[in-house]
């Protein structure tokens, strides 16, 4: 924490008495307000007393705000190789997701180092022009037995390791998943509830805001499972909300009998979405799908290379047709294995000796034709899903496709549409695209 912080956070908290749970869960929030009121009426003040002292203030270079593009990200691994973020912009990538592991960082109580790899990393994507999303997770053996932080020792070291982590990259990093899937056993931890989430981000959330107001903080990839099992309804009751910046989440649909496709996919998202609009006055909450993909594994629930490439288009075209949806981060840029029959090993859409899938060209496509200024809209005809791309009112193209339609059906259907070319005779759940002619504008 830069020296103003710290002295402004002695002048305001460290005579506060905490002597309970309830007290000090609301520490953090109680401290931010303090350190805000205390800056508002006394800034001059203070400035003026640090010069005197010779004290010199820190500053972080060009301020970062949040990105008002959608951002289309993937997912890469602290195990994939030092090229990984290049290979990611080549395939289209604004935006990466991984992992700042607390064990990392803090291996001595009090003492926080940032490993090289992830140094090496974040400059990698900042260079490149690619935003990072870091996430702040998993168990750490020197508090709560390495399990998820719930203890009043552990909420408040992983607040400061998260402060440290936001100080030192202040100037590069302005996204930050809160944890990574808090209620599922992701990174060898036990699965808890929204109850003791809100209660780490009720400390974590405004220790972070105090070292980086423009930071965006998500709430921890909460997993396909979360969705349905009702972990956020009590997350918004409790008021989880007001200690987050957007939601994360990780729509997951590739095991579900019923809804294992991009649409179904979208379902899980549209009711969290209808969930959180309830609970803040009827304004959207900005939602981040960080997480999401289908494996192409031989063994059960495997799907095709190819019906891989398909739903990856059909889901970033739903995704960008909800005004509510800020980013969408595919899992994941490179295979984690080399086992087929293993599905953890096959949702690259790259091998893992960085071999090309159908994927990787169908990512390349759709994160060009939905880069800047362009909105997405979605109509149903007949049997077809018609998603409309226009760039600043005028129209692009259209992206046509139909869900267990076969070649004849969709190619019957688009002869007598607008669109008038025959389908191709793989067109079976394939998105089609059919350039606009030029300068059609959209009322």
């Amino acid at each position: 924490m830069p020296y103003l912080a710290r002295l402004l956070h002695r002048l305001t908290c460290d005579q506060m008495a905490i002597h309970s749970p309830s007290h000090w869960q609301e520490a953090g929030r109680y401290c931010h307000g303090r350190i805000f009121l205390a800056l508002t009426q006394s800034l001059f003040r203070v400035l003026l007393a640090t010069l005197a002292l010779g004290i010199s203030v820190s500053t972080y270079g060009t301020e970062l705000t949040p990105s008002s593009s959608r951002l289309l990200g993937l997912g890469i691994s602290i195990n994939d190789p030092s090229n990984a973020v290049g290979l990611a912009k080549v395939v289209g990538a604004n935006a990466i997701r991984i992992d700042a592991p607390w064990k990392q960082i803090e291996r001595t109580a009090g003492k926080y180092v940032i490993p090289a790899w992830l140094e090496r990393t974040v400059n990698s994507m900042v260079n490149s022009g690619v935003t990072p999303l870091l996430i702040l997770a998993y168990g750490n053996p020197l508090y709560d037995a390495g399990n998820k932080p719930t203890s009043r020792d552990g909420i408040e070291a992983f607040a400061r390791y998260a402060a440290f982590v936001v100080e030192h990259f202040q100037g590069r990093v302005i996204y930050y998943d809160l944890w990574n899937e808090w209620d599922a056993h992701t990174g060898g931890t036990t699965p808890l509830g929204a109850n003791e989430y809100v209660n780490l981000a009720r400390v974590v959330f405004p220790a972070m805001k105090a070292v980086d107001h423009n930071v965006q903080v998500l709430s921890g990839g909460i997993s396909d499972k979360g969705m349905r099992e009702g972990f956020f309804e009590q997350f918004f009751l409790l008021g989880g909300h007001e200690y987050i910046d957007g939601l994360s989440l990780h729509p997951y649909v590739w095991n579900s009998r019923k809804r294992n496709s991009p649409e179904g996919a979208m379902e899980f998202v549209d009711q969290v979405a209808k969930l959180a609009r309830k609970a803040n006055g009827g304004k959207n909450i900005p939602v981040y799908l960080t997480e999401v993909g289908w494996p192409t594994h031989t063994g059960k629930d495997g799907i095709t290379d190819e019906e891989a490439a398909w739903y990856l288009t059909r889901y970033y075209l739903l995704a960008a047709s909800r005004e509510y949806v800020r980013g969408v981060f595919w899992y994941c840029l490179m295979d984690q294995g080399n086992d087929s029959s293993n599905k953890e090993h096959r949702f690259g859409i790259l091998s893992r000796n960085q071999g090309s899938r159908p994927a990787a060209v169908e990512f390349k496509n759709i994160t060009g034709r939905l880069a800047g200024d362009t909105r997405v809209s979605i109509r149903l005809s007949g049997p077809l899903t018609i998603a409309e791309i226009t760039r600043s009112g005028i129209l692009e193209g259209r992206y046509t496709w139909e869900e267990g339609a076969t070649a004849k059906t969709v190619g019957d259907a688009l002869k007598s549409s607008l669109l008038g070319e025959k389908a191709p005779v793989d067109a079976k759940k394939a998105p089609i695209w059919q350039p606009a002619a030029a300068g059609v504008k959209v009322k």
